[in-house]
């Protein structure tokens, strides 16, 4: 494999990862604001007849991460006419890659 196809396939395992992070973390993060809102709302609303024990819980699936990594799909490699000094082995070739990614974000 070249060094295109085989950081293409780093980076999107990467980003799929961070992704579906993301999702957990956002999860979590609703669902322990939602817990914190309804105990102060139990505490103020007691006297009224609200049931406000049964909420669902929220959950953020990120089913398919390739859906928003299309264009690492379609990547064909760093721009070379844009460096001043080309990757001499496959690990620079890789940080330059993902500094290409970061800039992107």
């Amino acid at each position: 494999k070249t060094w295109v196809a085989l950081c293409r396939q780093m980076l999107i395992d990467m980003e799929s990862k961070n992704i579906k992070t993301r999702a957990v973390f956002w999860t979590q993060f609703v669902n322990d604001v939602t817990t914190k809102t309804m105990e102060k709302l139990r505490t103020i609303l007691n006297d009224s007849s609200m049931d406000l024990t049964n909420y669902h819980k929220f959950m953020y699936e990120v089913k398919d991460p390739l859906k928003h990594l299309r264009f690492l799909a379609e990547w064909t490699g760093l721009k070379t006419q844009q460096m001043q000094y080309m990757p001499k082995s496959y690990t620079e070739f890789e940080y330059k890659a993902k500094n290409w990614l970061n800039g992107r974000k």
